[in-house]
């Protein structure tokens, strides 16, 4: 299958050239997240700063959800072959390439209730 040259597919490109490995289940939720949170002023109660922006923060957290999406399916499904799975969640037009996709098969599967599920 040839790559779409639309916007929205190498955005897509773009966008998994800079993600980094999976996250394991070895893995702390500092080692997971690796923002510099801000921390309180604790004279005045505001933020210090941090070198990440609010988009960048709401990026990372989304693609660590998703990641955790993708261990509960395979917690569901037989054992895959790495290549089975980069097929299957990694792909152009892998069938669960996608965020929605893969939170409506958790819901299908019975992972987690309704209110979870995006509305669709």
């Amino acid at each position: 299958m040839t790559a779409s040259k639309t916007p929205r597919s190498k955005a897509r490109v773009g966008l998994k050239s800079l993600m980094g490995p999976r996250a394991t289940a070895d893995q702390t939720a500092g080692e997971i997240f690796p923002f510099d949170l801000p921390s309180i002023d604790l004279t005045t109660g505001l933020p210090t700063g941090s070198q990440y922006d609010d988009r960048a923060i709401v990026l990372i957290t989304a693609s660590v959800v998703e990641q955790a999406l993708e261990t509960l399916l395979l917690a569901k499904f037989i054992p895959l072959s790495d290549d089975d799975e980069r097929t299957l969640f990694s792909s152009d037009g892998g069938a669960l390439s996608t965020f929605e996709a893969k939170v409506q098969l958790g819901f299908a599967l019975g992972s987690y209730g309704r209110r979870v599920r995006i509305p669709g």
